[in-house]
């Protein structure tokens, strides 16, 4: 699905920039949720047991409590008058009120804003042609339903998180307007703007804090969990050897890996951002880095493969997942296959060098592109010209070409992609292909090995089950 994106809404009269702009306001969210979940998560502060595996609504509760997020909540009028409180009565309306439907909200500072709902009886009529697509669904729900979505937009809420399926699944314009999301999702958002605030933390402001390099070294083991076993082991070689270029190599594809996921972040928030010369320049030079430092990691468990192998040291500039001849001298049939020519493993690769290589010639040309079907200026990279039937047809191959955010403008235009969208189709593809070329390498068989067992992490606040699956929620990737 990717990483979600939230359209910035047309800006109001002294209203300052979006939340992933250059100075711009805190991130304005709205909850949706039942009151259960509308709490702090109960954590008693005890760093050395382990975290419990998170409920996504109460995770997005605890890390919006902070003073950079705006945060509202749906309630009622029998709820307390608390900070966000948001209460939309129900119709019908009064014939004195010219179709607008009144409603109220509660800042941090406890002052009372109203707002309205304009026209009330357009989505009452919506209400009523769209209730039939629902099972069980009547009209006067449905527009319940669809005043909180509306409600949302009236308060210029950068996103609706909510668990009503109904909202989340709707493709009307008058509800993806208001960028409805999961608690998951929601989560991905809100940690993006935390990061890019340079707060990390994994239960809530100021509880459990981490710092970026601990929250990346969790991800990698998430993305590649093979990666552990087969580091180990070739820094035990190292240690029988007097010889760290196993480590070093092993140690290479970790940190590559977390400048990749450094790259995206930034790719991101500038992605989010207001489209402009500047975020356009950004959008590029992470694209560029994030390209280099993913193929660097192949490149360097290629490297550890032809060592494992003992292949000429002579001859490692040779090694590399893309090189027939190379991998025949392997003779694993597992990594030849992962890499065979049309094989998954084997198209991701090539996407990823083929942009990659574009630091040596022409790189990768961008435009803004405005259209009416989307809320903003949008940021689009061209693929290079000599390669891009090429690559056309390995996102063909690999899930069609909107899900790898291809546009083609044809009449000598070229090809182009969303850089946001590509780079959350291609990591979770080109990390297990990764982590099957690192499974499939038996580092077992080098020397200085013998008979030993990887032990597991340490299982306490810093890091265990429940905190790697928050840090994959907050990142907005899934596991490997």
């Amino acid at each position: 699905m990717g990483f979600p994106r939230i359209a910035r809404q047309g800006k109001a009269a002294g209203d300052p920039p979006g939340p992933f702009d250059q100075g711009g306001r805190p991130l304005r969210i709205v909850v949706d949720v039942v009151q259960d979940q509308r709490q702090v998560e109960d954590w008693d502060g005890n760093t050395y047991a382990p975290l419990a595996m998170p409920d996504p609504e109460v995770f997005l509760w605890s890390l919006t409590e902070g003073e950079s997020i705006d945060r509202y909540w749906i309630g009622t009028a029998d709820d307390p008058a608390a900070a966000g409180r948001v209460v939309i009565p129900p119709g019908p309306l009064d014939p004195c009120a010219h179709d607008y439907l009144e409603f109220s909200t509660i800042d941090g500072q406890g002052h009372r804003t109203g707002y309205a709902i304009w026209p009330y009886s357009t989505y009452e009529t919506f209400a009523q042609e769209d209730a039939g697509a629902h099972a069980g669904l009547s009209a006067e729900q449905w527009l319940a339903e669809l005043l909180v979505a509306r409600a949302s937009n009236e308060m210029r809420a950068d996103l609706l998180a909510t668990i009503n399926p109904r909202l989340l699944s709707s493709q009307a314009a008058y509800v993806t307007e208001t960028n409805p999301l999961s608690a998951v999702q929601a989560v991905g958002v809100v940690g993006l703007y935390l990061r890019s605030k340079g707060q990390y933390p994994v239960v809530g402001p100021e509880r459990l804090v981490l710092d970026e390099r601990s929250m990346f070294l969790l991800a990698v083991e998430e993305l590649l969990p093979s990666w552990r076993v087969w580091a180990s082991e070739l820094s035990r070689h190292t240690y029988a050897t007097d010889n760290d270029t196993p480590a070093l190599l092993a140690q290479s594809v970790r940190e590559r890996i977390i400048r990749m996921l450094r790259c995206r972040d930034q790719l991101l928030i500038a992605s989010m951002a207001s489209q402009t010369n500047t975020t356009m320049d950004r959008l590029v030079e992470s694209l560029d880095y994030f390209l280099v430092n993913l193929v660097g990691a192949f490149d360097a468990a290629a490297r550890a493969a032809h060592l494992v192998y003992d292949l000429p040291k002579d001859r490692t500039r040779t090694a590399g997942w893309q090189k027939e001849e190379w991998l025949k001298k392997l003779r694993n049939a597992d990594l030849e296959d992962l890499f065979a020519p049309d094989s998954t493993g084997y198209r991701l690769f090539e996407i990823c060098r083929f942009l990659r290589n574009t630091v040596h010639g022409e790189g990768l040309p961008a435009i803004a592109l405005n259209e009416s079907r989307v809320a903003h200026t949008q940021t689009l990279v061209r693929l290079p010209r000599n390669e891009a039937d090429v690559l056309v047809d390995h996102f063909d191959q690999l899930g069609g070409q909107d899900a790898w955010g291809l546009r083609r403008f044809g009449d000598g235009l070229g090809d182009y992609i969303d850089a946001a969208t590509f780079v959350e189709r291609l990591i979770p593809s080109a990390m297990g292909v990764l982590d099957e070329a690192i499974k499939n390498t038996p580092t077992s068989r080098l020397t200085g090995i013998g008979q030993f067992t990887i032990e597991p992490p340490v299982d306490h606040a810093r890091d265990s089950p429940g905190t790697r699956a928050r840090v994959m929620f907050l990142l907005g990737l899934p596991k490997t």
